[in-house]
């Protein structure tokens, strides 16, 4: 959760329960309330206890600011985020302009107000089941697992935002020797719904080349993509994963993390991308030694993915960047 517009910290409230599962009006949320230059005021609520910002009551934020991660804490049913908007006479503002906007119709708050519906995928991985399994106050089991074994079952899984009716999803299976032996369009057939998942799995047999192997999927213009890796061999044998042992710390990052664990050598690459695949940070490795440190003040929170390659192979890993 980032701020919207920059501000002044008038209410700051946190280390409240974060995992209620009923919106019954009872309950203190964690958040904030920001006031800006002309006097509106902007509401952040349902925040996860102990993520929120450092800073106080007092405190200037700007745009794009870390605020916290969302969690479900106040009256609440899930973990989400509840942002409200006070315009400076005290009115209740829909910063969003539409047809059903009765508040201020005809005047947008937004500096590029994006469409109705944007169609995009929120998250892109692979699992080891077909089954979804979240069971309020309990933390959600999510079964993502990027390493796989024969006799596995290989799930893909997509969650997708404004899933629109009659869209047409491209999916690619792409083998580590770059090619796409998997390849087909799925054509939605559900009504358009502001969130979904749409999942498709496989038995891992001997066809699958062990290295490896990227997820991709194209829906609304864009290409979203996801590694996972093909052993070759049966869960308890010898692992072929290159860079086994990498260990990433601290993670969640701030102002730096440490690469240890692995002998690194000259000419190894590591890339940070965003889960969408876009490049953010690349370096190459100078010199032999049993660690690598890479600054990263400069990335905005988020989570991303951490990628090693060469000559033994190629590894990814996932990446949170707090502030």
């Amino acid at each position: 959760i980032v701020a919207a517009a920059p501000g002044v910290i008038v209410s700051k409230f946190d280390n409240n329960y974060d995992r209620k599962c009923l919106n019954n009006g009872q309950g203190v949320a964690n958040g904030f309330h920001i006031v800006h230059d002309d006097g509106s005021v902007a509401w952040y609520w349902h925040m996860k206890t102990g993520s929120l910002n450092s800073k106080s009551v007092g405190d200037s934020v700007v745009a794009g600011e870390y605020l916290g991660t969302a969690g479900s804490s106040g009256s609440s049913n899930w973990p989400h985020l509840h942002f409200q908007v006070w315009g400076p006479s005290g009115a209740l503002i829909d910063p969003w302009d539409g047809s059903c906007n009765s508040m201020n119709q005809g005047t947008s708050w937004w500096q590029t107000q994006q469409p109705y519906l944007s169609p995009s995928v929120n998250r892109i991985c692979t699992k080891n089941t077909i089954v979804e399994y979240y069971n309020c106050p309990t933390p959600e089991i999510t079964n993502e697992r990027d390493t796989f074994y024969l006799g596995d079952t290989l799930a893909i899984w997509l969650y997708i935002r404004d899933l629109v009716f009659n869209s047409t999803i491209n999916i690619n299976l792409k083998n580590p020797s770059g090619q796409t032996p998997i390849t087909f369009n799925w054509t939605s057939p559900w009504a358009t719904w502001p969130t979904n998942y749409v999942m498709w799995y496989y038995n891992v047999d001997a066809w699958w080349t062990p290295g490896w192997w990227t997820f991709e999927a194209v829906y609304g213009g864009q290409t979203y993509q996801h590694s996972f890796f093909i052993t070759g061999g049966y869960a308890g044998t010898t692992s072929l994963q290159p860079f086994a042992g990498l260990t990433i710390a601290p993670n969640p990052a701030q102002d730096h993390l440490r690469l240890s664990g692995i002998d690194f050598h000259p000419g190894q690459e590591v890339r940070i991308t965003t889960p969408a695949g876009m490049e953010v940070r690349k370096h190459i490795i100078p010199l032999s030694s049993s660690f690598f440190e890479i600054e990263t003040t400069d990335l905005a929170a988020g989570v991303y993915l951490l990628e090693i390659s060469g000559a033994e192979g190629r590894a990814v890993r996932r990446l949170v960047i707090s502030r």
